[in-house]
């Protein structure tokens, strides 16, 4: 198993990794282009397992672990978590 650098899925969403930086008065907007690849990561992650007829059946936030590679971030799905 590949190891990932940058923690869980979770932790990305509580440290603000998705958050664009923003002046304190005016708050943080999400960086929608890095949301909507992360999902679409995911996805593929998801598809994949199912065309090799694997079913995760606990897809959440702590599950799915992140790793930095030469083009950026990869998705991982990892094993729940017990």
């Amino acid at each position: 198993m590949e190891y990932c650098d940058r923690g869980s899925l979770e932790d990305a969403v509580v440290e603000g990794v998705f958050h664009l930086e923003q002046p304190e008065a005016s708050g943080s907007t999400a960086d929608m282009a890095c949301v909507a690849q992360t999902l679409l990561d995911v996805a593929a992650a998801m598809r994949y397992l199912h065309q090799m007829h694997i079913l995760h059946r606990d897809l959440k936030l702590k599950n799915v672990l992140l790793k930095t590679s030469l083009v950026g971030a990869h998705v991982l799905l990892g094993a729940p978590i017990e």
